[in-house]
């Protein structure tokens, strides 16, 4: 059976029935919603609008290949990323942070991950830190000890979740000591690549 609703001067809008109907009855909604919201059903026929499920909103920042940022030994010093691929535009590779738009209001994971390099002897007390509002929310510290002239390399990370609101920003912070040349290390085919990365994901 179908149901033809005649436009006012053209056309029509029609419901069909599927071929076996059985029993069902559908209860629209008492007014239009807001734009954007879809039906529901509660399993009884009973209709509602409710807002759409938001797209996956995240970002992942990393350094390229071969990529050193230098550092100051014992200085803390804010990671500079290369690349970024994200579900809209909220990191910039220009400041080297991820600024929270309204749409991003609510509870997100971040992690950051620092691949430390020392062509020195003396690599140590790697630090690993994420910055909310330019204040430290997380932190790893890690120490080694190396003893040797060869080139070297540590990898370490960490991870928080965080509430954010609209203008909130996010920052990864590292820090190694040593008496020669030290870097933050973007990866290579031997090793890896991006070593050096942050991501976070609205959960």
């Amino acid at each position: 059976m179908t149901l033809k609703l005649n436009g006012s001067s053209s056309g029509y809008t029609a419901i069909n029935a599927p071929a076996a109907a059985g029993s069902n009855t559908l209860v629209l909604p008492t007014n239009n919603g807001t734009a954007g919201q879809v039906l529901s059903t509660d399993g009884n026929g009973a209709l509602s609008w409710v807002d759409k499920d938001a797209a996956a909103r995240y970002f992942y920042s990393w350094r390229n290949d071969g990529s050193n940022q230098t550092i100051t030994s014992n200085t803390i010093t804010k990671v500079e990323y290369d690349s970024t691929r994200q579900s809209h535009s909220a990191f910039s590779t220009t400041d080297n942070k991820w600024t929270a738009t309204a749409d991003d209001a609510g509870a997100w994971l971040f992690i950051s991950q620092i691949s430390f390099y020392t062509d020195g002897n003396d690599g140590n007390n790697c630090f690993v830190k994420i910055y909310k509002n330019n204040a430290q929310v997380a932190g790893g510290y890690n120490w080694i000890w190396r003893g040797t002239n060869d080139i070297g390399h540590f990898v370490g990370h960490i991870q928080t979740l965080e509430v954010i609101a609209s203008g909130d920003y996010i920052e990864s912070y590292g820090r190694i000591e040593g008496g020669g040349t030290e870097a933050f290390f973007g990866g290579d085919s031997s090793g890896g690549h991006k070593q050096t990365s942050l991501v976070g994901f609205k959960l």
